[in-house]
């Protein structure tokens, strides 16, 4: 039983994680706006690029994971640690934006 509890809570926490980062994502479709870009590199602002392919973000993926494709992501790394890894990654996009903002 409790197995079960723990697989349901990892399974349930990497649902809610494709849901978060799709509608990171792709709401601008449903407000009609332009597709955001990532803000280091300009590159349009996707699931697979936020947690596979930027380089700025490189060091702090590899203290989490180190996989190649999503599916490799979803079926092999803990839900925690994708989670980890998005809130350091958010952490150091909210520092850029203040250096950026003091800086003009």
């Amino acid at each position: 039983m409790q197995l079960t509890l723990v697989y349901y809570r990892q399974t349930l926490e990497k649902t809610r994680l494709c849901i978060s980062l799709s509608h990171l994502t792709h709401s601008y479709l449903l407000n009609r706006q332009d597709q955001p870009e990532c803000s280091r590199c300009d590159c349009v602002l996707t699931v697979v690029r936020v947690l596979l392919e930027c380089n700025h973000y490189n060091v702090v993926r590899q203290r989490y994971f180190n996989v190649s494709s999503l599916h490799e992501l979803f079926d092999t790394v803990n839900a925690q640690n994708i989670l980890g890894f998005i809130s350091h990654s958010y952490k150091i996009m909210i520092r850029q934006l203040i250096v950026s903002i003091f800086k003009l």
